[in-house]
């Protein structure tokens, strides 16, 4: 089984095929290019960026220097023993992180929506209601390729959170397996952060869980960074 790493897909996603240009965005800029931000304790998920095992995971599959995490949270009952030496074990867990040009533009809430269109568009990511995707996406091998998104939904969780809920053929050899990815644009103090949950999908049901779990992460980072 081939395996795409979790973490280069989603860099892949947000810097998509250029990066995001100051027209597409305010024209003002931040005083501090790059800000440290409080990263929540959560009930479910321990924060494991510092752990060498899942640092080097990270070190070997990020796509380049320009991006910067703050935080990888792992589900509690994930097995970093297991994890060293079968990554396919990992799921039910988020990133937070950065794009390093990207910082120097300051940004508001509107600025979210409009970035939001521009990664959908850049990445040419298909549409679908939630009912036709469970329908078809494990039936018919053309209905979403692999390493390609089903956009199913895009709300907002608060007025500095732009979210959207998308479906991912993460193994190559196996189209039966699909992601379910929370990707959100956050705005933190007016810099431009991301970040996404993975689940995987079992199910509307499954999906449901995922956007619960993702609006409390979420929750409690907009609330720790005001």
């Amino acid at each position: 089984m081939k395996y795409i790493p979790l973490v280069m897909i989603f860099l892949l996603f947000i810097s998509c095929k250029k990066e995001i240009k100051e027209n597409e965005i305010t024209q003002e800029f931040n005083k501090i290019d790059e800000i440290e931000i409080n990263i929540p304790k959560l009930e479910k998920w321990k924060e494991c960026k510092d752990s060498l095992t899942v640092k080097n995971w990270i070190e070997r599959t990020s796509l380049d220097s320009l991006t910067k995490n703050y935080a990888v949270y792992l589900s509690k009952k994930t097995d970093l023993k297991k994890f060293e030496t079968d990554e396919n074990i990992i799921q039910d867990f988020a990133i937070i992180y950065i794009r390093k040009q990207e910082q120097k533009l300051k940004i508001n809430q509107n600025d979210l929506d409009r970035i939001f269109k521009t990664h959908i568009r850049l990445t040419e990511t298909k549409k679908a209601k939630i009912k036709d995707a469970l329908e078809n996406i494990y039936i018919n091998e053309n209905y979403l390729e692999t390493n390609k998104f089903i956009l199913l939904e895009d709300y907002r969780i608060n007025n500095n959170c732009k979210t959207a809920v998308l479906l991912m053929k993460q193994y190559v050899n196996n189209p039966k397996y699909v992601t379910i990815i929370i990707l959100n644009w956050l705005n933190i103090k007016n810099h431009l952060f991301y970040s996404s949950y993975y689940l995987e999908l079992n199910g509307k049901k499954s999906i449901e869980i995922a956007k619960e779990n993702n609006r409390q992460i979420v929750t409690e980072l907009i609330k720790l960074n005001k």
